[in-house]
């Protein structure tokens, strides 16, 4: 009983951390995008400061509409700022900045698990093309009795294919955390953030952590529950 209990309330836990997480990061990103930092510098001057002191002379800069867009492009070595981070003498303009230029150092140095990450990111955006048709043949072709045994293969097939995706979101969790470790190290480093502002800092970037977590989250529950549906058949 007591099992039960405590699995339950593990379980509601679980949820509201999943459900609430992107609540929290938007609601952490809207108050520290209106706080001014002390060095009165925008996300755009911190940027390109930081590509010459790190010797990241190859790097380019992008700029996106879009708020909580902002990303390092591998491939393309592409640091994409949206238009609020670039633009404004914020907290959180700095602190977004020197994360995206963590991921740049993780890709500089080589680091084995950005790699593996990446390769992961690579080999799902093509395999994901095939988890909902390979799921819908399978469906139709046991459902329908026309090949049964073909129908589970496909089911099994899309299965495994959406498996990859949550070793994806399994790899983004060490990923992120680093580059944010990397990110506050250059802000201590340069002494951009006084003690105070470092410790918003940090909490700013735990909370959009905090939606990676989420999202693998959101896809074990998926998982679960089509494992759960397909051994009923």
């Amino acid at each position: 009983m007591y099992i039960i209990i405590a699995f339950i309330v593990i379980f509601v836990i679980v949820l509201l951390f999943t459900l609430t997480a992107r609540d929290r990061m938007i609601k952490t990103y809207q108050k520290y995008i209106r706080i001014p930092n002390t060095k009165g510098i925008d996300g755009k001057t911190l940027a390109f400061y930081l590509r010459h002191e790190l010797g990241l002379e190859d790097l380019q800069f992008a700029r996106t509409d879009h708020k909580l867009a902002d990303a390092y492009y591998i491939k393309q070595k592409v640091l994409v700022l949206s238009n609020a981070v670039a633009d404004e003498k914020s907290l959180a303009s700095l602190t977004i900045v020197a994360h995206e230029f963590g991921h740049a150092l993780q890709h500089k140095t080589n680091q084995t698990k950005f790699n593996c990450n990446y390769i992961l990111l690579k080999i799902t955006r093509f395999t994901n093309c095939f988890i909902l048709p390979l799921f819908f043949l399978g469906l139709l072709l046991y459902a329908t009795n026309w090949h049964t045994l073909g129908g589970l293969i496909c089911l099994y097939i899309a299965l495994a294919l959406f498996l990859c995706n949550i070793t994806l979101k399994i790899s983004n969790i060490p990923v992120e955390y680093d580059a944010s470790k990397r990110g506050l190290a250059l802000l201590t480093e340069y002494q951009i953030l006084s003690p105070k502002e470092y410790k918003n800092a940090k909490k700013l970037l735990n909370t959009a952590a905090q939606t990676y977590i989420a999202g693998l989250f959101d896809g074990i529950f998926i998982f679960t529950s089509t494992i759960r549906n397909l051994l009923q058949l």
